[in-house]
């Protein structure tokens, strides 16, 4: 795909998936800002990787609801490299559990408001730098969980409206841009959160999924193949919603 010196920025790296996909991107000639709130041992392996494709990465520790933070360390980004082009944000989601009668105020917060605000932070903060481009692309990647009706999920279920709204109306208001928004609806994110009670029964492709499934719909709509697409989500799922009748729109 068309990668050559493109900047990507990616927020809340996660794990096993955000590995995939920063070496995919990399491998495709991609320069790569990761801005997340850790630099463990993880992250440094993944600037030992990406450094092998002859390509740039840059990780800087974020705290990513603090709106002047993400701005200043955008900011930073775009004088290292001249230019963003990408952004792909992970939305953080913390296990839940507690049915509504009994959630916290401080666990509806932790899972819907917090996210929602880190999001809004990191578009909200790239945006300026698309907009120099007259092009540019925003992929939201999250947990399809968070569309599924579930004991103990009202958090994260209003997240997951949340990011949604927001994807529609970034895709509606930049489109005359050229810049596409699109989510990715990923059945429990590999490395990121743990997998639901579902049996393989549940999955038309019967087969849990990898950190490389998800990897490939991310690329495409970070391409110029997907420029007439926006304001869409894209669930990636292995048939869990077909064959179980979910309903994510």
């Amino acid at each position: 795909m068309d990668f050559n010196l493109k900047t990507v920025v990616i927020t809340s790296w996660i794990k096993e998936i955000g590995r995939s996909i920063s070496l995919a991107l990399a491998r495709e000639g991609a320069n790569l800002a990761i801005l997340c709130d850790t630099n463990d041992d993880e992250i440094s392996t993944i600037v030992k990787e990406v450094k092998q494709f002859d390509t740039q990465i840059m990780i800087i520790q974020t705290n990513l609801a603090d709106p002047e933070d993400v701005k200043k360390n955008m900011e930073e980004v775009y004088k290292v490299f001249g230019k963003i082009d990408i952004l792909i944000n992970f939305v953080p989601v913390e296990a839940e559990g507690e049915i509504f009668e009994n959630l916290s105020y401080q666990n509806f917060e932790q899972n819907a408001i917090l996210p929602t605000k880190m999001i809004f932070n990191c578009c909200k903060a790239a945006v300026q730098y698309l907009l120099k481009n007259e092009y540019g692309k925003i992929i939201n990647l999250v947990n399809l969980g968070q569309c599924m009706a579930e004991l103990g999920k009202s958090g994260s279920s209003t997240l997951r409206e949340s990011i949604w709204g927001i994807t529609k109306n970034l895709g509606k208001e930049l489109a005359g841009k050229k810049i596409t928004v699109n989510v990715v609806e990923a059945h429990y994110i590999p490395g990121g959160l743990t997998y639901a009670s579902e049996s393989l029964n549940d999955f038309s492709y019967k087969a849990r999924s990898k950190a490389d499934d998800f990897t490939g719909s991310v690329l495409f709509l970070a391409s110029s193949k997907s420029n007439y697409i926006t304001g869409q989500l894209i669930i990636v799922d292995g048939g869990l919603e077909a064959k179980n009748k979910v309903r994510c729109l």
